[in-house]
Parts: C-alpha cells; sequence; structure tokens
C-alpha cells in the first residue's frame, strides 16, 4: 500500500482522536472482482438536489475517465489538468473549512457541522498528500491509474489506484470537490449524489474489461459513507495490512 496514504491516514486519525478523544478504525475492505453480476456494474444517473431540496433522476449520466502517472505533464496534458483541478479542490476545501469555523457558513445542527467538517479536513490531507504525485517531473510506475467520476463537465470524485503483486487493485485515495461535500450533506439546490458510487462501478467495470489479472479490489476507507457504498457493492472486511 502506497506509505504517503498510509501516513495521511494515520494523521488524520490521531487528529480526529485530539479532537474527540474517540479513536478512528479505519476498515480494510476486499471486492471480489466475480462476484459481480452485471447489473452491478450498470453506470447509473446522478441524484440532483432541486431548489427545493428533493432529488431528481439527472437526464444525463456520469463521465468516467482516468489518468496513467507514468509520463510528466509535458508529455501527458492530462495529468496536467489534474494536477490543477486537485490544486483547486485543496485551496477550495481549506477555504470552506476556514467559513464554517469563522460561521460565514452556517451550520445550525452541531453534529452535521461536525460531520462535514470531518469529510472536509480528510479530503483536505488527501488532496494534500496527492498533489506530490501530480508534480511537473514526478514519475511513477505504470501500476498507478486515477479514476475520475465528472458530471456536466464538473469532476466530483478522484480516486489513486495502485496493482499491486499483478492480482490485486488497492484503492489508496478517494478526493471530492469540496462544495459537493457540503452541497450533499446540506441538500443544496446542485448538490450531485452517486459520484463515489458510480466511481467505484466504474473502476471494478474497468478492471472487469481490461485488466482480467486482477482479481480482487481492496479498499482502505476511514469515511462511514464511503464505507457503507462499498459495503452495498459487495465488499466485506479483511484483515487489515498495512504495508
Amino acid at each position: 500500500m502506497n506509505i504517503k496514504y498510509i501516513f495521511s491516514v494515520v494523521i488524520f486519525c490521531f487528529f480526529i482522536f485530539h479532537k474527540t478523544a474517540f479513536a478512528v478504525i479505519p476498515s480494510q475492505l476486499d471486492l471480489d472482482i466475480s462476484s459481480l453480476s452485471d447489473q452491478e456494474l450498470t453506470p447509473i444517473k446522478p441524484l440532483l438536489v432541486t431548489k427545493e431540496r428533493v432529488t431528481k433522476i439527472s437526464d444525463t449520466l456520469f463521465v468516467n475517465s482516468q489518468v496513467r502517472l507514468n509520463k510528466s505533464q509535458s508529455e501527458n496534458p492530462s495529468r496536467k489538468i489534474l494536477k490543477e483541478t486537485v490544486d483547486k479542490f485543496l485551496n477550495n476545501t481549506k477555504e470552506t473549512i476556514e467559513k464554517i469555523r469563522r460561521k460565514e457558513i452556517s451550520i445550525p445542527d452541531s453534529t452535521l457541522e461536525k460531520k462535514i467538517l470531518d469529510d472536509l479536513e480528510r479530503n483536505e490531507i488527501f488532496l494534500d498528500s496527492s498533489l506530490d504525485d501530480l508534480k511537473n517531473d514526478k514519475m511513477l510506475s505504470d501500476n498507478v491509474y486515477l479514476f475520475i467520476t465528472s458530471h456536466d463537465d464538473n469532476t466530483l470524485i478522484i480516486t489513486r489506484t495502485q496493482i499491486k503483486n499483478s492480482s490485486v487493485l488497492e484503492i489508496d485515495t478517494v478526493m471530492s470537490d469540496p462544495a459537493n461535500i457540503l452541497n450533499t450533506n446540506l441538500m443544496n439546490e446542485g448538490a450531485v449524489k452517486r459520484a463515489s458510487v458510480e466511481n467505484i462501478r466504474s473502476i471494478a467495470r474497468d478492471v472487469r474489461q481490461n485488466q482480467p489479472l486482477i482479481k480482487k479490489i481492496s479498499a482502505f476507507v476511514i469515511s462511514s459513507t464511503l464505507e457503507s457504498n462499498y459495503r452495498r457493492m459487495g465488499f466485506k472486511e479483511s484483515p487489515c495490512e498495512w504495508f
């Protein structure tokens, strides 16, 4: 597993423990690719939050893409675009956190405010740890892929993966558009739901179609929402192997 990712998880868990005095226990979940049905891999449509704060099914599907980190930005323009997106997400995440703390963004429910701040703080750590991968001269193995899920030209989810021992695809880091984190939690108009569900489906589809040697997807998660989505897809708990 990516050492930088492990370090980021430990930092975040310690940070939450320091704030709340409760330990955050990560879960390692595994998915057997052969257990998936065709229906479980079918692309899904987003749920859009309207001005009445109800959801409606979008007329258009999510758009999925991937970026490999085996070439520099000059050789791979999509990598440059992705770096700019991660950089923007990181800055916006920091700004949103500060606005919530200064009460410029009002969240009357203290429990919900804490959840949103936890989600954003985790997002900040993961974005920051991933930014180094995307720098100009940073060269990585052919086995590192980032899977991107977007809707209406807006990137919503970025997931960093790495092939391990030829037969396992590890999900290292899942990053989100901070505006969508806030809007989905508050049910604000414009929020886009189901992006993380479609993202993991797109990863599984790619593995089944293009990487037949991979038999298992492994994910190390500390987000309760992400864990719930993964478990519904068929991920099951496995012994935790950090290294």
